[in-house]
């Protein structure tokens, strides 16, 4: 599995993704995972959609995989961050972090991925579909 990080992107790689994740309106929140994970982590539906639809995103996987992250609100202390399959437009995975939490625990040696990541998602991924 080979994973490019927001600080390894471009700026038209950015774009492109969020742009992406942001125009696609029916994704699937039911997966028994993602939904166990928003019970456990205290996320609601609201915060994934929120999520989804305003999020920044923060990883590219080689398997369509992609993580968003969107700020806390309203007073809450802990970023949401979600996991979705763009080929399936599901939701694998939620959780929360610390929106000060400055990833020193990174290792930036496990994002070795090269590629452009709007080829790959033109060509590799249900991303036009």
């Amino acid at each position: 599995m080979e994973r490019k990080h927001r600080n390894q992107m471009t700026s038209t790689e950015i774009n492109y993704v969020e742009t992406l994740v942001h125009a696609i309106t029916e994704w699937d929140l039911a997966t028994e995972h993602a939904e166990e994970r928003m019970r456990e982590k205290n996320v609601s539906k609201s915060d994934v959609v929120s999520t989804l639809r305003y999020g920044a995103v923060i990883e590219v996987k080689n398997n369509g995989r992609v993580l968003m992250r969107a700020r806390a609100t309203n007073g809450k202390m802990k970023d949401t961050c979600v996991v979705v399959d763009i080929n399936t437009r599901a939701v694998v995975t939620v959780w929360r972090n610390f929106g000060a939490d400055n990833h020193k625990t990174l290792i930036q040696s496990e994002y070795t991925w090269t590629a452009d990541i709007v080829t790959f998602m033109r060509t590799q991924c249900r991303a036009n579909a």
